[in-house]
């Protein structure tokens, strides 16, 4: 389990950063955006990201659920998750 509580600031600003190396571009990242149709990520490309952001929150992919996993459509939705996980463990 995590000791450290992450703020949504603080992880908002992993997922911009990861999105920023994934895609090698500079883009503007908001929560609204859609990680398939604005991102144009594919489901492979996808477990890759949140792969490396789970290492670097000190989480581990295999603890996430699989409909949690199909149920992200947006940034914001990558965000809560990640929130969820790290502050509460669920």
């Amino acid at each position: 389990m995590n000791e450290k509580t992450w703020d949504n600031n603080s992880i908002y600003e992993i997922i911009q950063h990861q999105i920023i190396i994934q895609l090698k571009e500079e883009i503007e990242i908001s929560p609204e955006l859609r990680i398939k149709e604005d991102l144009g990520f594919s489901s492979l490309q996808l477990v890759f990201f949140l792969s490396e952001i789970t290492k670097k929150l000190n989480l581990n992919i295999f603890d996430f659920f699989d409909y949690e996993l199909l149920n992200l459509k947006c940034v914001a939705d990558i965000l809560a998750l990640l929130s969820k996980k790290l502050n509460n463990g669920n």
